[in-house]
């Protein structure tokens, strides 16, 4: 079982992401039927709601895509229908191994209590825990360019949103890790942080839901059942939070 979440959550996640994918792809597909021989310009990407609630589930691994020089060459072979570039083959890359990063901590914390490191295991984990920081802080920065709008897509306010979320839980795990000892604490700020996003998830449905005849009831109802479960899950480990932890022999 120490494999558990290490492989669960980046299948998951990457299957997530796929459906998401193609989903914003027939969004912008039914918008251009729509519209067909009135519009000037092609539609910005920003219109393929389902897409962008993919890059706010993952969106360290998105804006590490975004950011980094290419990885993949240039003229990477689109593949499956949902990989259509260099960049889809590098995001969907980071999405599985962002979490499989995140799975193998859970694992680890699930399977033995904190012992004494050796010096050097002491000092790889302070680099780490600062490059979390400073990768939190970049995309908390992001998450306010996002917001004004520098240069950049319309983005929607559910990305910021989750990016600023993101950014605060990175810069809290840097200063204060998770361990078995703050348990509690940390199931209380994820809860909280987790029923933040499916607040501004259902926010963006009723916003949506008067644009139905454009996007689709698919596209409404999916944002209002993503933003419904991410409340149910963060009120979860609130509750969680009150549980007393497990006493191992």
């Amino acid at each position: 079982m120490k494999m558990r979440f290490r492989v669960l959550l980046p299948a998951l996640l990457l299957m997530f992401a796929i459906i998401l994918d193609k989903t914003g792809d027939s969004e912008i597909n039914r918008l251009v039927r729509l519209n067909r021989g009135s519009m000037e310009h092609s539609l910005p990407r920003s219109y393929a709601i389902a897409l962008y609630m993919d890059y706010g589930l993952n969106a360290p691994a998105w804006l590490l895509s975004e950011t980094i020089p290419f990885v993949f060459p240039a003229r990477a072979q689109s593949c499956c229908g949902f990989i259509k570039s260099e960049k889809d083959w590098e995001y969907l890359v980071f999405v599985v191994l962002m979490w499989y990063l995140i799975g193998m901590q859970l694992d680890k914390r699930r399977t033995r209590q904190e012992i004494d490191k050796p010096a050097g295991r002491i000092w790889l984990s302070r680099v780490l825990r600062g490059l979390c920081g400073l990768y939190g802080t970049f995309l908390g920065y992001s998450a306010v360019e996002f917001y004004l709008d520098l240069g950049g897509p319309d983005y929607p306010c559910f990305l910021v949103v989750s990016a600023a979320l993101w950014g605060a839980a990175l810069i809290l795990a840097s200063v204060y890790p998770f361990s078995p000892v703050r348990r509690k604490t940390w199931y209380r700020v994820l809860g909280a942080f987790i029923a933040t996003a499916g607040v501004f998830y259902c926010e963006a449905a009723v916003h949506l839901y008067r644009f139905r005849a454009s996007f689709g009831v698919s596209t409404v109802a999916m944002l209002a059942i993503w933003g419904a479960a991410t409340i149910v899950g963060g009120f979860y480990l609130l509750k969680l939070s009150g549980r007393p932890p497990k006493q191992t022999a």
